[in-house]
């Protein structure tokens, strides 16, 4: 079954969060679309997304640590496998 999730679409837009984040802004995609945007956070697990997207657990690590050190994230939980990552904001257009 597809999942479908509302983004505002200037994430992919706009060439600025593709020149803060690189190819973390995929990773970033993926976490929206996972997220409870109710309560604006989600769990993530890395063997999990690493598995699914034949991604290495390192490479997966530091595009987390760019999102948050960039705003986009915050890591409330982590012990080393499982995160509890909060949506810090929206993206929105300045």
């Amino acid at each position: 079954m597809d999942k479908y999730f509302l983004m505002k679409n200037n994430l992919f837009q706009e060439p600025k969060h593709e020149r803060k984040l690189g190819n973390a802004v995929w990773l970033y995609g993926y976490l929206l679309s996972y997220a409870n945007m109710s309560k604006g956070e989600l769990n993530f697990y890395l063997y999990t997304y690493c598995k699914r997207l034949e991604k290495e657990k390192e490479l997966i690590k530091s595009q987390l640590k760019l999102l948050e050190a960039e705003g986009y994230i915050v890591l409330k939980y982590n012990d080393g496998s499982q995160y509890k990552i909060a949506i810090n904001k929206p993206i929105k257009t300045k």
